[in-house]
């Protein structure tokens, strides 16, 4: 149950990011540091005019309409809390594991640094001149990463593709440095070239986690490209955008997210016969998902108005 309500916190919480335009971290914060007492209970916070406790109304609504927090009016004002108390855990839960996992990305940006300067300290007096341009090299580059990690954390994704490309001048098949610039690319909306940085991964030798992250990033930018693209191209891209989630779940076959993203092309494809087989798929790993539920009850009822349509005429 608490890992339910935890993927429930999480899509609530990506969901205000992406509506209101607000940092995850600060969402993330607030929902523990004002919506839980010290003690472990639900807090009640006061909504003025402009923002509830610090937190601007945009996102406070989002949270509300996501059943996350719900209002009660008392005291000539509007009050917020969470639905329930069964909520507090699974929100702790998720934050604690949401910074670790920041620290630990951010960890393996800077030991590459510290790593690169202690072998400068071993080989200072027994190695040549060039071979200490080369360890330069690598010591610019992975400061140029870490420079560009901390911008993109920043929402910087144009400071930071600067200092990745920095690095692959150095280096063009860095996976890391790689991967790095194809996010920050797909985060400015610039999918076409993410997807040619993402089939570079592909293309040199690589750990098979950087092969499947690059194949999810493929996947979402031709998703989002067929949503820009004209009628003649759209089915096209959401192939193709298909293809590649395809890839990732012959290797992660109970990936929840990506069976629900195929399906979602399928809608758009008006191939609601596969869309629903692999929204089957998304609830038998996680059955309780309200949101695939409705998902899938709607695309049911588009393929009986259909036989309907097609009964009548």
């Amino acid at each position: 149950m608490d890992n339910a309500l935890a993927d429930f916190y999480n899509d609530t919480v990506s969901a205000a990011k992406d509506e209101a335009n607000t940092k995850e971290y600060a969402i993330r914060k607030w929902c523990e540091e004002k919506l839980i007492t010290l003690a472990g209970t639900r807090s009640m916070v006061y909504q003025g005019v402009n923002d509830t406790a610090g937190m601007s109304n945009g996102v406070v609504n989002v949270l509300q309409n996501k059943y996350l927090i719900h209002a009660e009016e008392r005291a000539r004002g509007r009050w917020f809390e969470l639905t329930h108390d069964r909520m507090i855990k699974p929100i702790k839960d998720s934050n604690k594991k949401w910074y670790e996992q920041r620290r630990k990305l951010k960890k393996q940006v800077i030991i590459p640094i510290i790593v690169v300067l202690m072998i400068v300290g071993s080989i200072i007096g027994y190695y040549t001149y060039n071979w200490l341009i080369l360890i330069r090299k690598e010591i610019y580059q992975a400061d140029q990463i870490n420079t560009g990690f901390n911008l993109a954390v920043s929402d910087n994704y144009s400071g930071a593709k600067y200092y990745y490309d920095n690095a692959l001048a150095v280096n063009s098949t860095n996976t890391n440095a790689l991967s790095l610039k194809s996010d920050a690319l797909y985060h400015l909306g610039n999918y076409t070239e993410s997807i040619k940085v993402s089939n570079k991964i592909l293309n040199v030798d690589h750990k098979n986690q950087d092969k499947l992250a690059a194949m999810i990033r493929i996947g979402k930018a031709y998703y989002n490209l067929a949503d820009r693209a004209l009628n003649s191209s759209r089915t096209m891209l959401y192939n193709l955008s298909i293809r590649y989630f395809n890839k990732v779940l012959a290797v992660d076959p109970k990936n929840e997210d990506i069976l629900k993203e195929v399906a979602k092309a399928y809608s758009h494809l008006h191939d609601y016969s596969r869309e629903i087989t692999y929204y089957y798929k998304a609830l038998a790993v996680n059955p309780k998902d309200k949101a695939t539920q409705y998902d899938l009850a709607k695309a049911i009822a588009e393929v009986k108005a259909i036989a309907k349509a097609h009964g009548s005429s």
